[in-house]
């Protein structure tokens, strides 16, 4: 692995400086463009298919979710089919993201995404019962994310519970985007 920094400086980019993502498939604005994360990928990855999982990966969290479908929908892997699965609960497509979910079984990020949730320096505040839906007993749970971004996605956007988990899908995208980063 590069530079800690370089990985940093990419994170903050590509994930923190495009603003935090809504539940689903946007469109927003400041977001970056395919090309853009292209440019970069390919000179951060020699790895085919990590180069095409965090291709992929920041091509969703810049809602552009035509291009990240296209480069999953042929991924069987557990990165390639959890990336599937997030992108499928944007659209919002609940069922198959969980179809997705269920073949991820019980990805290396999900711990540090765990670890990243429960830290004192993330805000449960408004929502102690959601923190219990996606952390039971202190672990990720993929399909009560997508349960509680469904009962959460006709909230506005302002409501605690739909910024709250905005937040949490951020630290998911930022988690997923570390371990592959971490692979190359």
């Amino acid at each position: 692995m590069s530079d800690c920094r370089v990985d940093e400086e990419l994170i903050r980019r590509f994930i923190l400086d495009p603003g935090i993502a809504a539940l689903g498939p946007g469109p927003r604005s400041n977001v970056r463009t395919p090309q853009e994360i292209s440019d970069v990928v390919d000179t951060r990855l020699a790895d085919a298919l990590e180069a095409s999982q965090l291709r992929a990966l920041l091509l969703e969290w810049n809602d552009h979710h035509d291009e990240a479908h296209a480069i999953v929908q042929d991924c069987s892997d557990p990165t390639g089919s959890l990336i599937h699965g997030i992108l499928h609960r944007r659209e919002p497509d609940y069922g198959n993201a969980e179809y997705w979910m269920r073949r991820v079984g019980k990805h290396p990020c999900y711990r540090r995404l765990s670890t990243v949730l429960r830290a004192s320096e993330f805000d449960w505040t408004a929502a102690q019962e959601l923190k219990t839906r996606l952390l039971p007993g202190d672990d990720w749970s993929p399909v009560g994310m997508i349960e509680s971004c469904e009962s959460a996605i006709t909230l506005p956007s302002s409501h605690p519970l739909y910024g709250c988990l905005m937040r949490v899908q951020q630290a998911e995208f930022r988690c997923l985007a570390e371990f592959i980063l971490s692979q190359g």
